[in-house]
């Protein structure tokens, strides 16, 4: 066991010693338009330590908003300009952009913000590896010491936007994968600048040709103290090995699966318990929630106290996550009634201090109650 401790350790620490590599970081030297005409002129200096060169890619939102309700995508750079967006565009010098805005947004007077964006080799996500060595009893597994923040997530699909990337497309201000992205083929990724429920970073992990972790493989990383500590954790962790959608939503314990669409699979089990899964984040749900009503407290024993479809990990879900299931309440059998979450309080939501926070599913709103219909979740494969 020492041994295997030393090796753990050894890895964490190289893994992290790789990532130290510092990201390049963009500075607006000016930005001007010029009198009397539709070219913007713009200035900037990339700055980064340990790279001669990096990527470089431009947008531009209206109205300064950075939304992909907002988004356009520069295209037309004059004066030999657009030689400065690129592969391989030189740090620490300055380059100018000359943009045609009028070219590529059809309007007499507004307001445009222009952003640089830039990449070294890393790729679309930061990721530190931890290395589990493999024993007697299981493979060797290299996951995530941690997931991606929004910003970060947000961040590489308005990078993958600017490159053109045609596993996206921009409609009604959603940002939606395409036909040439799979199983994310017209899903919603992003609303305007609000990043749907854990789906974005499950598609840039296929896009970066790595895997979401598994239940099976986050209980090892439990039982290796890494930095997944709680059996309840839903968060998208990732693991170093090729994408691999057989994986997603997978239950082998269960007598029959029938894919829904392409994010849902629905099992039943030989006790009769019917789940659906989620294929993208991962999370399982029970198909059909109690009839009965709970206080919050007994809604959280309810939880946990279950054994469902032989499973002993459910949990009460958050508001967020309800909201999310009410855009999602077709492929269930639920009630069109009010749902109890997790949460305390509801000072952000109703302007109240008090009372825990329930989702009303006739509209999708947030509301105070005391007492409410319960509906199970668990982190899933």
């Amino acid at each position: 066991m020492k041994t295997k401790s030393l090796v753990m350790v050894f890895v964490l620490l190289a893994s992290l010693a790789r990532a130290a590599n510092v990201a390049p970081t963009v500075q607006i030297v000016s930005v001007a338009m010029r009198s009397s005409s539709t070219l913007m002129d713009v200035t900037y200096r990339i700055t980064d330590p340990d790279d001669a060169t990096v990527k470089v890619r431009a947008l531009a939102f209206k109205d300064g908003v950075r939304s992909f309700a907002n988004v356009i995508r520069p295209t037309t750079f004059v004066e030999s300009t657009a030689t400065n967006i690129g592969d391989a565009i030189t740090t620490g010098v300055d380059h100018k952009l000359t943009w045609d805005v009028r070219n590529d947004w059809n309007i007499d007077l507004a307001q445009v913000k222009f952003e640089v964006l830039c990449r070294d080799s890393r790729g679309l996500l930061p990721i530190n590896w931890f290395t589990i060595p493999a024993t007697s009893n299981t493979t060797a597994l290299t996951i995530s010491t941690g997931v991606p923040s929004g910003s970060q997530v947000l961040d590489a699909l308005f990078w993958m936007y600017a490159d053109g990337d045609p596993w996206l497309s921009v409609s009604n201000g959603n940002l939606k994968g395409t036909a040439a992205s799979g199983i994310f083929s017209n899903e919603v990724l992003v609303a305007g600048s609000s990043l749907q429920s854990g789906t974005p970073t499950v598609f840039l992990y296929k896009k970066m040709n790595i895997c979401r972790a598994t239940v099976t493989e986050k209980d090892l990383a439990i039982s290796a103290r890494s930095s997944i500590s709680s059996p309840y954790d839903l968060s998208m962790y990732a693991v170093n090995r090729p994408w691999d959608e057989s994986r997603l939503g997978s239950d082998s314990t269960a007598m029959t699966s029938t894919s829904i669409n392409n994010r849902w699979v629905k099992y039943t089990y030989a006790d009769g318990s019917i789940t659906m899964s989620d294929r993208f984040n991962g999370v399982m749900w029970f198909f059909a929630p109690p009839g009965s009503d709970f206080f919050q407290a007994d809604a959280f024993n309810y939880c946990y106290g279950s054994s469902y479809a032989g499973y002993h990990d459910w949990q009460l879900p958050t508001s967020d996550w309800l909201q999310f299931m009410y855009s999602q309440k077709g492929f269930f059998n639920v009630y069109t009634a009010g749902y109890i979450s997790s949460n305390s309080g509801c000072m952000e939501y109703v302007h109240s201090t008090y009372g825990p926070c329930a989702v009303d599913f006739s509209n999708g709103s947030i509301f105070m109650s005391y007492g409410c219909k319960v509906w199970p979740m668990r982190r899933g494969n």
